[in-house]
């Protein structure tokens, strides 16, 4: 018993994560690919590809006026759901609705 708890406490807390999360450069770099992008789909295109790096996404759509695009989508278990709001400057945006098979 006492070692399954050892081995409980000790193991990484995100054993779902891909990679270290975003430094400082890394975020530049993402911002910097985002910039001058108008084109939504553009914008999602390079959201993924960088999301994909650090978590495992099943599926990823969103959502706004009633209208919904999926952005990704695989066979990957679908398990958990999320979803956040984005706006900006107190106009909203949307919702970005994801699953991943383990809870974040």
């Amino acid at each position: 018993m006492d070692s399954k708890l050892r081995d409980y406490t000790t193991a990484p807390l995100f054993t779902h994560q891909k990679s270290s999360f975003l430094g400082a450069d890394t975020r530049l770099l993402f911002l910097q690919q985002l910039q001058g992008k108008l084109d939504l789909y553009d914008v999602f295109q390079i959201f993924t590809q960088e999301i994909d790096k650090y978590i495992d996404v099943s599926k990823l759509s969103w959502h706004f006026d009633n209208e919904c695009a999926l952005i990704k989508s695989t066979d990957m278990p679908k398990y958990h759901t999320y979803c956040f709001s984005l706006s900006f400057d107190e106009r909203v945006l949307g919702e970005l609705h994801y699953q991943t098979p383990y809870t974040l």
